[in-house]
């Protein structure tokens, strides 16, 4: 019931039937040709079979065999005897050859891994040959040897020379490659073991060199920066020096040219190279921070490395790389009361040389100076601003016209209102100061307490100081 009929089915069934009638057919003609052949050479054989039985399996006797039978036997025989020959030559070539053979397997031996570069066609001296062959793979063992340890001295010297500089990771793959040369127990083509192992490794370092130029050229613009600012440091350093010396200018003779109280021994400003300044600067940072680098490698404590690195880049410093001189020398003007034999001498020879009052006088001119040099870079100069300095008995060693003239000359020239205490009653001095205040201590009538007030000026304010444990400070 379930069975379902299609006519292409059908169709296809009846060819397929027909085909293989068809083929039938055209074996059952080829069995029937098959027949007869083997019919035929049955036959043929049980007549060959049967005429040979005859003979009883022996030879023809040479009479019945044919025409020149001991011409034909005499060159078989010569043909035997060639070959005979012919096969022992190839028997001894053949040991020849073996030998040959185990020779260049003995030269070979030492090779765990050959490759065939080019065939070579067997000569008619092979011994020759061979020896041809085994002179030129010892000279290339001899090159590759000598190569070899080139390769092996030249790795040995960088890692020597850069061990302890560049990472230690790099010098230790360079010991782990030398090492692959001489390594005996490495299977297969040793030289490409370590072709690839070197390969690596510079693929590793072209990456790390990269990283490491990336940090060169920062440290090299931070390098840069740094000799920029001290180039600035040091040129502020000139200017500021030059600038004090000229402020120093006073009048100390009527009708005479301002005198120049102080002068640095400096070069003029065309004359300093910034090029020759720069490179100063540059080689004194590189060589500080060699230094630097060596105490820290050395564990050198904290304060010794900080110490260094301000003496570095001290303003001192940098002003003598700058104007690229070693030393600067000072000369101060002495003040004579002959003017004529009024010099200027240096720092050192005045120390030595002049009187307290002149070196008061060289002393007062500095500071006052300074002071107004201190104004100016704070941003409080100006034509109107006045200071105050108060000086407790300064007249001690200098009471001279021509000393004392010089003071109040630098203290006019630079605004400054002097306040000085002193016992003095010389009109030399009195005569310097436009206010002039005795003070004098005097016993309260009926009591022990003393006061202190003054004498001659009735328009200044009374201030009674009650003395207990001794004088009072002011300050």
């Amino acid at each position: 019931e379930s069975l379902i009929y299609s006519a292409e089915l059908f169709s296809r069934a009846k060819r397929e039937r027909e085909e293989y009638e068809t083929l039938t057919k055209q074996c059952q003609e080829e069995f029937g040709k098959c027949s007869n052949e083997y019919s035929r050479a049955d036959q043929k054989l049980k007549f060959t079979l049967d005429a040979l039985a005859g003979f009883e399996n022996k030879p023809l006797p040479e009479n019945e065999i044919g025409d020149d039978f001991a011409g034909r036997r005499k060159i078989a025989a010569d043909s035997v005897k060639t070959l005979k020959l012919k096969n022992t030559e190839l028997e001894k070539t053949a040991r020849q050859m073996e030998r040959l053979s185990d020779r260049v397997s003995d030269m070979l031996v030492s090779y765990e891994c050959s490759e065939s570069v080019h065939e070579i066609a067997l000569s008619d001296d092979p011994e020759k040959q061979y020896s041809s062959i085994r002179t030129e793979v010892l000279r290339s063992e001899e090159k590759y040897n000598e190569k070899k340890d080139v390769l092996g001295t030249s790795l040995h010297d960088i890692v020597h020379s850069y061990d302890g500089i560049v990472m230690h990771e790099i010098t230790e793959k360079l010991t782990a490659v030398r090492a692959m040369l001489f390594d005996l127990s490495i299977k297969g083509d040793r030289l490409f073991t370590v072709s690839e192992s070197i390969s690596t490794m510079i693929e590793s370092l072209e990456k790390e060199n990269k990283r490491i130029e990336t940090d060169l050229r920062e440290i090299e613009n931070d390098f840069n920066d740094i000799v920029n600012q001290c180039m600035i440091q040091g040129r502020r350093m000139y200017t500021d020096l030059c600038k004090i010396a000229a402020s120093s200018r006073v009048q100390i003779i009527k009708e005479k040219p301002q005198i120049q109280m102080f002068k640095f021994d400096l070069p003029e400003e065309k004359a300093i190279s910034e090029e020759q300044s720069k490179l100063s600067i540059s080689t004194e940072i590189e060589y500080g921070s060699n230094e630097l680098k060596d105490l820290i490698r050395d564990g050198a404590e904290d304060r010794v490395i900080r110490k260094k690195a301000k003496a570095v880049v001290g303003s001192e410093k940098l002003l003598h790389k700058y104007i690229c001189q070693d030393t600067v020398a000072v000369k101060v003007y002495k003040v004579e009361q002959n003017s004529s034999r009024s010099v200027y001498k240096r720092w050192e020879d005045t120390l030595v040389q002049n009187s307290g009052g002149e070196k008061f006088v060289v002393f007062f001119s500095l500071v006052l100076t300074l002071m107004n040099y201190t104004r100016s870079v704070t941003g409080f100069a100006d034509k109107n601003a006045s200071s105050v300095l108060i000086l407790d008995n300064p007249f001690g060693k200098i009471t001279s016209e021509h000393l004392l003239k010089p003071v109040f000359e630098i203290a006019k020239r630079y605004n400054v209102q002097l306040i000085c205490f002193s016992d003095i009653n010389k009109s030399d001095v009195i005569n310097c100061f436009e206010c002039v205040i005795k003070l004098v201590i005097k016993k309260q009538s009926l009591s022990e307490q003393e006061i202190m007030t003054h004498e001659g000026n009735d328009v200044i304010e009374h201030g009674y100081y009650k003395i207990t444990n001794g004088q009072l400070s002011l300050f």
